[in-house]
C-alpha cells in the first residue's frame, strides 16, 4: 500500500502503511449483576450518574436507579468490566488477521492485552491505534479499569488523551464527522455509505 493522508480537523496524519495500523474494540458489560451488589459508595456515585442520564434522557425521567443501572452501567469505566477485546491488523497484500482476548477475569484480560500492545509495538514502534469512537469510548474505558485494577496503563492508551494529531490515534468516527455535516453518525450509519455490512449486526452500540 502506499502513502496515504487522513485529514481530522485541518491536521495531517502520514500513513506510509495500513501496516501500521492496529484495530481495537472492546465489549463491556455491567460490573455486577444487580444493582444491590454494589457498595453503598457506589450507588452514590451512581445516583450522580443517573441524574445526568435523566436529564439526557426525558423519556427515561421516571426510571429508577437500578432500572438506569442496567441500562447504561455499561457505558461508565466505573461501573463497567470489559468481557472482550479484539484486535486487527491488515498484513502485506490486504489480508485481515483479527484475534478477541475473551476473559471473565477482566485483570488478566487488561494483562494479556498490555502484553498484546507490548508485542505489536515492539515491531511498529510509529504504530497508531484504529477504532470508532476510541476516543470517545474504548480508550477512556480502559484507561479507567487499569486505573481500578491499580495496573500500568499501556503508553498507546495513556498517551491518547493528547491532542489527536499527536496521539498515535485515528478514530474513524472523529474522522467521518469531519466530513460530514452531522455531529454524530453511528458505526451502522458508517457502513451504511461505504457499503459494508456492520460488523455489530443487531447490537445497538
Amino acid at each position: 500500500t502506499g502513502r496515504k493522508m487522513i485529514t481530522d480537523n485541518g491536521n495531517i496524519i502520514e500513513l506510509d502503511s495500513i501496516s501500521r495500523c492496529l484495530f481495537l474494540d472492546i465489549e463491556t458489560v455491567p460490573k455486577v449483576n444487580h444493582f444491590d451488589n454494589l457498595t453503598d459508595n457506589e450507588k452514590i456515585v451512581w445516583a450522580h450518574f443517573a441524574k445526568q442520564i435523566r436529564t439526557k434522557y426525558p423519556e427515561e425521567k421516571e426510571k429508577k436507579d437500578a432500572e438506569l443501572f442496567w441500562d447504561h452501567a455499561a457505558l461508565y469505566g466505573e461501573f463497567c468490566q470489559v468481557v472482550c477485546v479484539s484486535l486487527g491488523v491488515i498484513v502485506d497484500g490486504g489480508k485481515k488477521k483479527i484475534a478477541s482476548i475473551i476473559e471473565n477475569d477482566e485483570k488478566k484480560l487488561l494483562s494479556l492485552l498490555a502484553d498484546k500492545l507490548s508485542s505489536f509495538y515492539a515491531t511498529k514502534p510509529n504504530g497508531l491505534l484504529c477504532g470508532f469512537n476510541i476516543f470517545g469510548y474504548d480508550l477512556p474505558i480502559l484507561k479507567t479499569r487499569y486505573h481500578m485494577h491499580q495496573l500500568q496503563v499501556p503508553n498507546p492508551i495513556a498517551r491518547a488523551q493528547n491532542p489527536l494529531w499527536k496521539s498515535g490515534v485515528i478514530d474513524i468516527m472523529l474522522y467521518w464527522q469531519g466530513q460530514s455535516r452531522r455531529s454524530f453518525i453511528n458505526l451502522h450509519n458508517l457502513c451504511l455509505v461505504l457499503g459494508v455490512e456492520s460488523p455489530k449486526g443487531d447490537i445497538d452500540g
